[in-house]
């Protein structure tokens, strides 16, 4: 693997677009930090993994967050970090917390040196033996010669191509001392740099949740340029040296070590006088003037003041070290990819491809550029155009398993499932702490019944994972197959505590507590499930028949215990959604009526035909036998049980149901026009055209019964009655646009043949 500024800038952009290489287990790690920063560490290390006898190093561990995270994700490299738990730590518990949480993860690839950073840095060969540092991230003491000092010791240890990420370069004392550093060892250059609005701590919560996101509190790439590929560059400082010449007079002063609590106490008396608490501040008026005037200063822009020196940084560029002089058009490129990614996160998806191809053009060899290129064609559906940007980016970068991976996934979407599998267990190779490869893999290889090994990708994705809720419902199904109902439970249960909005665990726990005859259980899951997600329809007919099972169950003194009359109201509300076509709600009412009384006919009648309304045509013959078989006297649930087996072409049934319906209600007149379309569909024509005649003499303005008995005198070519026929149901309702079509076609059909 060629390492070169070009490379370290391509992996900074694939940073910008997604983040965290390898997602940390947020539950286990916790910290100060910006998940690009974190992704950024990833990467380069990463790369450097494929570089031999090189390690990662950091300098200010506090609880693990970043080493534990590039270990993780990087099992193949090295990584070492230094603190000596001096700062930060009052309890003393920083290390012990690193130690477990390293036990959790299962990293065995990250040590301690817990050494002050001078003492380190000096003897470091004592602990990494003959390794050069290929990646050297600096977050330890923030004060400038501490700064420097972290930069100056490393330097007989670095890798000829280091790099070196410097943390918290919104402060102006970090920046001067990576210019000093730079200025003075001029083959390092700055590579990138960028900088948050300000200092966490002085954000709203919202401002917070999106710089833990990103670049936390500013960052500045150093690489060793022994190519002299880049321009020098260096990070703003100010000319003003007043506070850094203010340093002799603290250092000489007798109280300078209590200088902290000095300035923390005068902040105290302040905020104390802002709070309107009585202070004794004769003796600081003067200084209050002074910082009143500056906390006005700093609410007009917008900003918290909090006792933390001022890090405000919005004058502070984001910039890119991307004059390669070998490569004019490198700028272009950068410039072109990052409008694209501009306009794919404000959803202009045609000018972010236009976008990503004019990066291409400029700078070909671009691995990023057609990776998102990539992605945006196939949130786009362009399938194919996709495959082939994903296989190029391989090409230029075949180290990457996010690549590797994504290619599987649309290679999945056209049903190309063998080249998905090869690809998403590259991807593991790549990186053998992919989850999601793993689970992706039980998924296609559940599909082909292998269930030994599908068992096995599961149980890595959820060890790699203890959150994969996907993983848990997998391993459930499986367990569920083979009828192991109670460990089944167990594993959807673990599902939906991870994930409480994963419908398809809900729908399988649903069906593992009716397996287990805990009916009460599954209609309160499958009932909690439908008021979360009322459109998931694949739980209409588990729910349907659990109740059914229940109503079987109960006696019909303990169904007259239930809430008979808000139930009859939800039923009620049903009906009044299902006239006014609202589907959806009617579905939500009719459950809702069900699940207080699972033997309420008015119910199961309601949710049939909206069911039915719906396409739902088998599960609603189960809601409408249902109703039958609790009261046998009802002719509209025959009707409707007709009008279900003939649309599922079921003509037997259907005529059956019918003739139930009429022996019932011998005046109903739909049952007998239900009766003629089923002999018709049966070719019985006879007895069609006499149910059709009989339901029209019962209803002489039934406009459904004439539009069907002229559909059938218009197939057998009987064109004058067929035309009578069409005209009185224009007669009775004139907006049938469809019907004065056939009516026409009918004229026309009789003047050809007239």
């Amino acid at each position: 693997m060629s390492l070169s500024p070009q490379t370290f800038l391509e992996a900074i952009l694939e940073t910008e677009t997604q983040g965290l290489l390898r997602i940390t287990n947020q539950e286990i790690l916790t910290g100060f930090s910006g998940e690009k920063v974190m992704g950024i560490l990833q990467r380069f290390s990463t790369l450097f993994s494929q570089v031999e006898n090189t390690c990662y190093l950091e300098v200010g561990v506090f609880q693990g967050l970043t080493l534990l995270s590039v270990a993780s994700a990087c099992p193949s490299i090295s990584c070492y970090g230094i603190d000596n738990f001096a700062q930060f730590d009052q309890d003393k518990k920083n290390y012990s917390i690193i130690i477990k949480r390293k036990k959790e993860l299962g990293v065995k690839n990250a040590r301690l040196i817990n050494q002050d950073y001078e003492n380190a840095l000096s003897h470091l060969a004592k602990y990494i033996g003959d390794q050069k540092v290929g990646v050297y991230f600096v977050d330890g003491p923030h004060d400038y010669r501490s700064q420097l000092m972290c930069l100056e010791l490393i330097l007989p240890y670095l890798h000829e191509k280091a790099l070196i990420i410097i943390d918290d370069c919104n402060y102006l004392h970090i920046r001067q001392a990576n210019y000093d550093f730079l200025v003075t060892h001029p083959e390092y250059k700055l590579l990138f740099e960028t900088y948050t609005r300000c200092h966490p701590n002085h954000m709203t919560p919202e401002e917070n949740q999106e710089v833990r996101k990103g670049w936390w509190n500013g960052i500045n790439v150093l690489v060793r340029d022994i190519n002299n590929e880049l321009d020098p560059l260096f990070p703003m400082t100010e000319r003003d040296r007043t506070v850094f010449v203010n340093e002799h007079s603290v250092h000489a002063h007798f109280l300078a070590d209590l200088v902290p609590a000095t300035l923390n106490t005068i902040y105290d008396l302040y905020n104390s006088q802002k709070q309107g608490k009585s202070v004794n501040v004769n003796a600081l008026n003067s200084l209050f003037l002074k910082m009143d005037q500056k906390s006005e200063d700093f609410n007009k822009q917008g900003y918290i003041p909090k006792k933390q020196m001022n890090t405000y940084s919005e004058i502070l560029p984001t910039r890119y070290n991307s004059n390669l002089r070998s490569d004019v058009n490198y700028q272009l490129a950068c410039e072109s990819l990052k409008l694209a990614n501009k306009q794919k996160r404000t959803g202009k998806m045609v000018e972010a491809i236009a976008g990503y191809r004019k990066a291409i053009v400029s700078h070909p060899n671009s691995a990023i550029s057609y990776y998102n290129l990539g992605d945006i064609l196939t949130q786009m559906g362009y399938f194919e155009e996709a495959i082939e940007s994903y296989k190029k980016a391989i090409q230029l970068k075949p180290i990457s398993a996010s690549y590797h991976y994504k290619l599987a996934e649309v290679l999945l979407k056209t049903k190309n499932q063998e080249s998905a599998i090869s690809y998403f267990k590259k991807a593991i190779e790549l990186n053998p702490k992919f989850y999601g490869s793993y689970l992706q893999l039980g998924k296609i290889i559940k599909q082909q019944e292998n269930e030994r090994e599908v068992y096995l990708y599961y149980q890595k994705a959820i060890e790699l994972n203890p959150k994969c809720a996907e993983a848990y419902a997998g391993l459930g199904d499986i367990l569920y197959s083979q009828g192991n109902w109670q460990q089944s439970l167990s594993y959807y249960q673990n599902a939906i505590q991870i994930h409480p909005n994963l419908f398809t665990a809900q729908l399988q726990l649903g069906k593992t507590l009716a397996q287990l005859g805990r009916l009460e259980e599954a209609i309160a899951t499958y009932h909690h499930t439908l008021e979360l997600h009322p459109d998931f329809v694949d739980i209409y007919l588990p729910f349907l028949e659990v109740l059914i099972q229940k109503s079987q169950l109960d006696t019909q003194e303990s169904a007259n215990l239930q809430y008979p009359k808000k139930a009859e109201s939800y039923s009620d509300q049903g009906t009044e959604s299902l006239n006014q076509k609202n589907y959806t709600q009617a579905l939500t009412y009719f459950y809702q009526a069900l699940t207080l009384n699972p033997s309420l006919v008015s119910a199961y009648l309601g949710l049939g035909q909206t069911l039915k309304w719906q396409k739902l045509t088998t599960t609603a013959m189960v809601s409408f036998q249902q109703a039958i078989e609790l009261n046998p006297n009802r002719g509209d649930s025959y009707h409707w049980l007709g009008e279900c087996c003939v649309e599922l072409t079921k003509i037997e049934a259907a005529i059956n149901a019918y003739q139930q319906a009429i022996n019932i209600n011998p005046k109903a007149a739909h049952a007998y026009r239900g009766l003629a379309s089923a002999y018709q569909k049966q070719g019985s024509w006879d007895e069609a055209m006499n149910f059709y005649e009989q339901s029209l003499e019962l209803n002489p303005k039934y406009v459904l019964a004439y539009n069907q008995f002229a559909d059938a005198l218009m197939e057998r070519e009987e064109w004058e009655p067929a035309a009578q026929a069409y005209r009185q149901s224009l007669k009775l309702n004139s907006q049938q646009p469809g019907i004065q079509g056939k009516l026409d076609q009918v004229l026309s059909n009789l003047r050809d043949f007239s």
